[in-house]
């Protein structure tokens, strides 16, 4: 039987998560990792199909480009209701109305199992994604042993004026990223160095079982003054999952050259922010190009101290193999690490 023809052939990449953008949890780490192990398994398959990635979940893709990637528009209202939609595939030509078959927690089982790579198929013209979460870090490490190419270090950003801007402020930063809000525990003491507005937003302090504790003010400081007297021009780029002005008066408290996501926004040429409210905190574009922004401006830079657990950094070493350790490593583990990148990689880029 013929192959449909390639714009009819798709894997779509269902959102598993009920949903991103919130301007509190945008879930993009999740989201880029749960995308390459679709990648994986599209590139793998030998089977000629594109990945399909539903507009309402991906905001992103106005600044990025995923290799081979199109977008579809189903955004219904209610979030159980677009992931229904997303299991069927409507042809308007022919008006007709298919169900699609599912790459499952079964399909995902087969692929692990295959013992040639090249033997694994994916035969029919569409599919949506609908796995679990803990086959995505199975699936990436399995491609990682195949030597299976990542996709996410061809995304690349659309515009060269935000390129542009990304890359002056990344190049040579030291980039801290410093998880603070949905998800996090905070004590009473975490909650006196940072505004009210953290603490009196429910997004910010209801947390149940969590994995991720709150770093103190202190603790980057004293890092950030070793780190000034190794190399004293050394500046820095603050990737936060606070609203803006909910973190910025660090750039003031640490003492040092320090930039965030506001001083690219800020260098952009208006027909990049024109129609975005950046005082809107549910505008989905301006929750968008700060994602990327920060996202990017990490993966740009020449050293992470990164947040432990976070899907964020795992995207990031996919896109490229930024030096990093994490903040609960301790100072002089850190230090060693950071003077190592100094000789090593930052010669690289």
């Amino acid at each position: 039987m013929a192959k449909d023809s390639i714009d009819k052939r798709y894997i779509r990449v269902k959102e598993p998560w009920g949903g991103g953008h919130t301007p509190y949890d945008t879930g993009f780490g999740n989201r880029l990792l749960h995308w390459d192990a679709c990648y994986v398994l599209e590139s793998v398959s030998n089977a000629d199909h594109f990945l399909q990635l539903e507009h309402k979940y991906w905001h992103e893709t106005e600044y990025l480009e995923f290799p081979g990637d199109k977008i579809y528009k189903l955004e219904a209202m209610n979030d159980d209701v677009t992931a229904w939609l997303a299991h069927y595939d409507f042809d308007f030509d022919t008006k007709k109305i298919t169900k699609i078959p599912t790459i499952d927690n079964v399909e995902v089982e087969k692929f692990l199992n295959t013992t040639k790579l090249r033997d694994y198929d994916l035969p029919e013209s569409r599919y949506v994604v609908d796995f679990d979460w803990h086959y995505i870090e199975k699936i990436l490490e399995l491609a990682d042993k195949r030597k299976v190419p990542t996709g996410l270090n061809r995304v690349k950003i659309k515009d060269h004026q935000l390129r542009s801007a990304i890359r002056q402020i990344a190049t040579g930063c030291v980039g801290l990223h410093i998880r603070r809000g949905n998800g996090v525990y905070k004590t009473n003491k975490n909650y006196k160095e940072l505004p009210d507005s953290v603490r009196e937003n429910i997004q910010y302090t209801q947390v149940d079982d969590t994995i991720y504790k709150y770093w103190e003010d202190s603790k980057y400081a004293a890092l950030i003054k070793e780190i000034l007297e190794q190399t004293p021009n050394q500046k820095f780029y603050i990737s936060c999952d606070l609203l803006e002005k909910e973190y910025i008066h660090l750039k003031t408290k640490f003492n040092a050259r320090i930039f965030t996501r506001r001083d690219v926004i800020d260098s952009l040429p208006s027909y990049l922010t024109r129609d975005i409210n950046f005082e809107d905190v549910n505008c989905t574009k301006r929750i968008a190009l700060e994602s990327v922004v920060d996202m990017m401006c990490l993966a740009g830079s020449n050293f992470i101290v990164g947040a432990p657990h976070s899907t964020w950094l795992s995207s990031i070493q996919r896109m490229r193999p930024v030096p990093y350790a994490f903040i609960n490593e301790g100072k002089d583990n850190i230090l060693r690490r950071y003077v190592k990148s100094l000789n090593t990689y930052s010669t690289l880029v």
